[in-house]
């Protein structure tokens, strides 16, 4: 599969070696809490499976409009909080239990319980 993977990335903040990426891959949750998360997090999905090995499986989703994914370094995982909701808020409590919180909607003043039709504003993300 590593052959596959990109060995360099273009412009990381920070140089991986092949041998980092080798030891790196994520857990992903086959099921999300609400179908249409697809539009939103499938891209982010899309492009990590360019760069490490990505499994698809069964983790527990407690959070309402937030995908918890596992980000496992050479045997230790770590919690990671994609956060699509179009609410401004931070869950607090599953900001305690992540190391990476994503919030994908950002606006202070929120967004008026409106969200993007599609992503097109996310192409090119991780292409």
């Amino acid at each position: 599969m590593l052959g596959r993977l990109r060995r360099e990335i273009p412009n990381p903040t920070w140089p991986l070696t092949a041998r980092e990426l080798e030891d790196t891959h994520i857990l992903w949750p086959v099921d999300y809490d609400w179908v249409p998360a697809r539009k939103w997090v499938d891209p982010l999905l899309k492009g990590l499976r360019k760069y490490v090995k990505v499994e698809r499986t069964a983790l527990s989703q407690p959070f309402k409009r937030i995908v918890l994914i596992q980000v496992v370094i050479r045997g230790k995982s770590y919690d990671v909080a994609i956060d699509y909701s179009d609410l401004s808020d931070v869950d607090e409590g599953c900001a305690k239990r992540c190391g990476l919180y994503f919030k994908m909607q950002y606006s202070r003043r929120g967004y008026s319980g409106s969200v993007p039709i599609s992503v097109e504003k996310y192409k090119g993300v991780f292409s």
